[in-house]
């Protein structure tokens, strides 16, 4: 059964207050996904790989469904650390090659959110994805922007059709202001080991992002700083250009499996 944040029993959460069982659910789902990542890098045959991979994945599912994802900001602050502070960065670069990357404005940006006053804007629109399905991505790559300062994500999160999907939706959120620029690609999930990283495909994912905030009724439009240069050409507020395509709405229909 799931309580009215669409999450099995277990975090009922007011306020967006972690409890102390949805961290530990956190971190179930974090060990599942960097154990699943490690086997995807081992050349073994795709017939003992992808059984491991799933029986690795159960306890993922299981926790993840158990957790109220936007409570857990946490996570992201964690992951912000590691990529930047001075005494993460060289065990982040031994283990990760480098945990953190430039955003590609050009090609990933989907809109700037517009939350009603009042919310701080980031934690409006997470909790937005989390209606929508989405849970924080732990062990994605830390990703930035170069602006008067280095501007680094919010938060990054993925939405797949089931907890062992080949693909997944990926989006990241960067605070812009009182408002909030969202960027998202689709891609390999991490189960596809060394084929995840380097083969995102920005616009089946801009279009999948684009009906994720339309079908949730979310504030924006494709005018604002996320994109290089300013404003994205030729898009009106809400995505009304021409519209996503059929084939990337079924494919968000179905969760954001292939």
């Amino acid at each position: 059964m799931q309580n009215r944040h669409g999450t099995d029993e277990g975090e009922v959460v007011d306020g967006s207050s972690p409890t102390l069982r949805g961290a530990a659910c956190v971190l179930v789902y974090t060990a599942a996904f960097v154990a699943v990542t490690l086997v995807g890098f081992v050349p073994l045959p795709d017939r003992v790989g992808r059984p491991l991979q799933r029986s690795l994945l159960r306890p993922a599912g299981w926790a993840g469904a158990r957790v109220d994802w936007a409570a857990h900001d946490w996570v992201d602050r964690t992951r912000l650390r590691l990529g930047t502070d001075p005494r993460f960065r060289s065990l982040t670069r031994a283990v990760l090659d480098d945990a953190i990357s430039p955003a590609d404005e050009a090609s990933g940006y989907v809109g700037t959110v517009e939350p009603p006053a009042g919310p701080d804007p980031c934690e409006w629109t997470e909790r937005r994805l989390v209606e929508a399905g989405f849970h924080r991505n732990p062990t994605a790559y830390l990703e930035y922007r170069e602006r008067e300062e280095r501007e680094y994500e919010r938060s990054s999160w993925a939405l797949r059709s089931s907890i062992d999907a080949d693909h997944q939706l990926h989006v990241r959120l960067f605070a812009s202001d009182e408002r909030v620029d969202v960027y998202g690609h689709w891609e390999p999930s991490v189960t596809a080991g060394g084929d995840h990283y380097g083969r995102p495909d920005y616009e089946t994912g801009v279009e999948m992002t684009l009906v994720v905030l339309e079908a949730a009724d979310v504030p924006f439009s494709r005018s604002g700083t996320g994109a290089i240069g300013g404003e994205s050409e030729g898009m009106a507020p809400n995505g009304a250009d021409e519209g996503p395509t059929a084939s990337t709405s079924s494919r968000l229909a179905a969760g954001g499996s292939d």
